[in-house]
């Protein structure tokens, strides 16, 4: 096992003496460490200033106090270890971190009051003074079960764009996985459930994010939600978001939630089934065999902005009515086809913009419906 903190203490029980080993740090980046032939916990917590594994011949590690490593250093933690956090405490990892298990022996982050939702905070990736470092995080076969203390998510993902895959995250008293305007990460196969918010959310806009094989379930919020509102102001996107291969269900929100108003979205091969509400997107996202069933209230609604590319909104099955929930611009040069039978329900004051073309034909017994949210409202 290789352990190296800003200052260290060993204390080893069946030894003569205690000794300090000091690496010229201050007091704030102290960790104590006790190691026993009779107590295999190894305790962590303070500042980690050089490449260091956490071996899985030290398990379980017990957070004592909050862990940080440090611009430029890599923490390892190995196949099958298990890390428990003291109540409120949390691990933040401004350079790497290579948590890399296996199907059979998986790492685990967990509160030391096993079961308990919120017991403590997260594991944040990102963040220091050097934010690219963290990108060449890697976490697979990994579970964090518990976090979310303070109301962010179990994993907090801070500007920053690591790999992950094979994740599991429950019973957070926030967010499952917190992005606060993250980079262009890859999650590839997870299940997101029962936190006490959304299941996923991304704050800032933020966009380049490729989702794949998810199933996010039962969790009391969103099951995806994007943020692209701060401060009462629309922020542009910078980049595309890519949800695939995915179930979304019985969560106490939206399915998807995205209020981004230049967001290039893309939603494929996924179901969405007995949410509160089927789902909020962008004018200009692109669904592909996508399904829905259940839901509670069973509309589409599309946010505000430019349509940059031909559309076409048809009748769904399990799907009442799109909503207009800001004023959508079909641009110059750009189509909107509405199929026979659909209804489009406008909020109080939207409406659809088109300096380009609307084809919107309906059928005597299947007509196109525009309506406002209060029926019969006169000038709503």
């Amino acid at each position: 096992m290789h352990l190296a903190f800003a200052t260290l203490f060993i204390t080893h029980a069946h030894a003569a003496n205690q000794w300090p080993v000091r690496a010229g740090a201050s007091q704030a980046g102290l960790l104590t460490i006790t190691s026993q032939s009779d107590q295999p916990a190894t305790n962590v917590g303070g500042v980690i200033v050089t490449d260091t594994t956490w071996a899985l011949t030290g398990s379980p590690y017990v957070v004592t106090g909050n862990v940080t490593v440090a611009d430029g250093v890599a923490l390892t933690i190995e196949p099958g270890v298990q890390v428990i956090v003291n109540q409120g405490l949390q691990l933040e990892v401004q350079g790497r971190l290579h948590a890399v298990g296996t199907p059979a022996a998986p790492i685990q982050f967990v509160g030391a009051a096993a079961g308990t939702r919120g017991y403590w905070r997260h594991l944040r990736l990102g963040g220091g003074t050097v934010l690219t470092d963290s990108d060449a995080s890697r976490l697979s076969h990994v579970v964090l079960d518990g976090g979310g203390g303070g109301g962010l998510g179990s994993l907090f993902i801070d500007r920053s764009a690591p790999t992950l895959d094979h994740l599991t995250i429950r019973r957070s008293s926030g967010d499952g996985l917190h992005g606060g305007w993250p980079g262009a990460f890859t999650l590839d196969t997870a299940i997101i459930e029962d936190n006490a918010r959304r299941g996923i959310y991304f704050d800032g806009g933020s966009g380049g994010q490729v989702m794949s094989g998810l199933t996010i379930q039962n969790n009391g919020g969103d099951g995806l939600h994007v943020n692209g509102v701060v401060g009462g102001v629309f922020q542009p996107n910078t980049g595309y978001q890519v949800l695939r291969q995915s179930t979304i269900q019985n969560n106490g929100g939206y399915g998807f939630f995205s209020n981004v108003r230049t967001d290039s979205l893309t939603i494929s091969n996924t179901s969405f089934i007995s949410n509160a509400v089927s789902a909020r997107l962008p004018v200009n996202a692109l669904l592909a065999d996508v399904h829905w069933a259940a839901d509670a209230r069973r509309e589409i609604e599309w946010e505000g902005g430019t349509l940059h590319a031909d559309r076409v909104w048809p009748v769904r099955p399990q799907i009442d009515a799109y909503r207009l929930v800001g004023i959508p611009l079909v641009s110059d040069g750009v189509s909107l086809t509405i199929e026979a039978g659909v209804q489009v329900i406008m909020n109080q004051g939207t409406g659809l913009e088109v300096q380009g073309q609307l084809n919107a034909v309906g059928t005597a017994t299947a007509p196109i419906r525009f309506v406002g949210a209060a029926a019969g409202t006169r000038g709503y």
